[in-house]
């Protein structure tokens, strides 16, 4: 069995602090990196990141931001972006990503915290920050946390494959070859670029560091 591996996966392990832990996993590849988005109602009058600044500071901490799940990578980002922009807010969670742009969109929220990519088809939505160290080529009017003094460097989503601690090396080492032949290939990287994220190939060791770092 091979498991799709989102950076997120770390957060809920831990939370349910259940037996299993990062030690039972043998990363394969983390092949894509997508940063994340705060995302809003362009039908309210909250749409960019000061208007955010500007709401919160006037509903003082009863703002409502809506993601998935506690605990979750976008809720951790939720949590570290109130405290460098110096508010506060509340995290109203939701069982998937889905849910929650929903409840963006009914006005039960004023904040989605997601990927760039959760916008596209939805016209209604809005990016007003990305969490990238530069500007996005496919949405070069959204400004950057970093731009908004909000120092972010590391809250990427990252996504990757793993499998059983057990799994015989001769079989990761096909797996992890075989993955990298899919990170080249032309119709991966176009798929990869097409929703904003960023392609990339690190393998084994280097995937661990990373999995490690964010645990």
């Amino acid at each position: 069995h091979v498991l799709a591996f989102p950076a997120t996966f770390i957060s809920t392990v831990k939370v349910t602090r259940s037996s299993i832990d990062m030690d039972d996993y043998r990363f394969l590849a983390c092949m894509v990196e997508a940063p994340e988005a705060l995302i809003t109602n362009r039908n309210t009058d909250v749409v960019t990141i000061e208007d955010i600044v500007r709401d919160a500071k006037a509903k003082n901490g009863q703002q409502i931001w809506v993601g998935p799940g506690v605990g979750s990578l976008d809720h951790l980002m939720a949590i570290k972006t109130w405290d460098k922009l110096g508010i506060t807010a509340t995290w109203l969670p939701y069982d998937g990503g889905g849910e929650a742009v929903a409840a963006l969109l009914g006005g039960h929220g004023t904040v989605y915290v997601g990927n760039p990519e959760d916008v596209r088809g939805r016209p209604d939505l809005k990016i007003a920050a990305v969490s990238s160290q530069e500007r996005l080529s496919r949405y070069p009017d959204v400004p950057t946390l970093l731009e908004s003094g909000c120092d972010l460097p590391h809250e990427i989503m990252w996504r990757g494959f793993a499998v059983h601690k057990d799994t015989p090396e001769e079989i990761c080492n096909w797996l992890t070859d075989l993955l990298g032949k899919v990170s080249a290939d032309p119709e991966w990287v176009n798929f990869v670029e097409f929703n904003s994220a960023k392609n990339v190939f690190y393998k084994k060791d280097e995937f661990r560091q990373l999995v490690e770092r964010d645990s």
